[in-house]
């Protein structure tokens, strides 16, 4: 059985015992400590309410499209890589949207992860994003929707609103659950993923 609350009241026990020790090495009475604990504990609490639902979800059944058929991606959950790395859910031009920054100037890498159980077949995962002041760093970087382990070809950077991002790929012989990402990877700025334009795609075989 997984028990969330008492692993979490451990947790606040060490931080609290932590934090008098941290405090008096950094000088500050542990301030900077506890707000990042409080960073972590919260991230903590989002991923095991997560993983809840899911040992109390029925297992999944594979999304069964026609070709040519399309249906909505809704399902969405916060995935930082980095620590200045800034994720939320929050409108931007009265529409929703999913965000991710970075804080300050240095690159970062945040996503928004999707689990979908497919069949075997030919897909075509698509979003909308807004972009502001990306500024990529290296091949892999800029603004991604993509395969979790997978790279893809198509990466933004720049200033653009709403531009329609694209990822092919081929589940073969057997159903198998893949992770949709849209990702900020190895870039500073902002990007907003539109929440009504994740869908996925049956393409011809």
């Amino acid at each position: 059985m997984f028990r969330s609350a008492e692993i979490h009241k451990k947790l606040e026990g060490a931080i609290a015992r932590l934090r008098k020790v941290v405090g008096h090495r950094d000088g500050d009475g542990g301030q900077g400590y506890a707000a990042r604990a409080a960073d972590f504990l919260q991230r903590w609490e989002n991923r095991t309410k997560h993983l809840e639902r899911e040992l109390k979800a029925p297992e999944p059944k594979p999304l069964e499209l026609a070709i040519g058929g399309a249906a909505p991606i809704v399902d969405w959950l916060a995935a930082r890589t980095t620590e200045n790395a800034r994720l939320a859910a929050t409108p931007v031009d009265g529409i929703k949207a999913f965000k991710v920054s970075s804080q300050g100037k240095d690159p970062c890498t945040g996503s928004w992860r999707a689990n979908v159980q497919l069949p075997p077949g030919h897909y075509r995962i698509e979003a909308k994003a807004k972009l502001k002041d990306v500024v990529a760093t290296g091949d892999d970087a800029g603004v991604q929707l993509r395969l979790s382990g997978k790279p893809t070809a198509q990466k933004l950077a720049g200033s653009q609103s709403w531009v329609v991002l694209e990822h092919e790929f081929v589940v073969a012989e057997v159903a198998q659950e893949v992770v949709l990402v849209a990702e900020l990877r190895n870039s500073a700025g902002q990007v907003w993923f539109r929440r009504d334009a994740f869908r996925i795609v049956r393409l011809p075989d």
